[in-house]
């Protein structure tokens, strides 16, 4: 036996309170074992349990949990709410870049039903439902306040020649678009 593993042997050893010898005698033990049963592993609990007069009979107990699809961590019904419920991933993958556009995080839940809900925090849920009737209906939209009244601002020929010298690559490009409602460009 190498010095690491008697080194590591006698500590557990120690920690177990017992000799080196009798801790690897009874680790070797517990390896040849056959498992026990479930009846044998529960031995102990079920005996106390009938002693108590608490084992619950198979007809009282409540029905196992069947899983549902949350993609992430946290109390969903409290925080977040649903903005809407797609027929596939696909149209909930669009339904989520025109969130993503906004700036709005969003979340996926199965609905049970063979669809899958579209989740958002409770303060912008109103924002949210605008966007994505503005979004499904194909109509441009402001990303900042959801207003469909857009204006389309034009490009000066200083910007169109330098689109066209750099081949499209240019860095920069002046804002396109302007709310008519809050006013914002982008």
């Amino acid at each position: 036996m190498s010095s690491e593993a008697e080194a590591k042997l006698k500590a557990k050893a120690a920690v177990a309170g017992i000799d080196m010898e009798t801790y690897a005698a009874r680790q070797l033990e517990l390896m040849t074992a056959s498992p026990l049963s479930l009846v044998e592993g529960n031995g102990p609990v079920t005996e106390e349990s009938e002693r108590l007069g608490s084992n619950p009979s198979p007809a009282s107990l409540p029905p196992p949990l069947v899983p549902t699809l949350n993609y992430f961590p946290g109390k969903v019904d409290v925080e977040w709410q649903v903005a809407a419920v797609c027929q596939s991933v696909n149209q909930w993958h669009e339904t989520r870049y025109a969130l993503t556009k906004a700036k709005i995080e969003t979340r996926m839940r199965d609905d049970g039903a063979g669809g899958v809900e579209l989740l958002v925090q409770r303060g912008i849920l109103q924002f949210a439902k605008a966007i994505i009737a503005a979004s499904q209906s194909r109509r441009p939209w402001c990303p900042f306040c959801a207003s469909d009244q857009i204006r389309d601002l034009p490009l000066s020929w200083r910007w169109r020649l330098l689109s066209i010298i750099f081949l499209g690559l240019f860095p920069y490009s002046p804002p396109a678009h302007e709310c008519e409602t809050c006013g914002r460009q982008w």
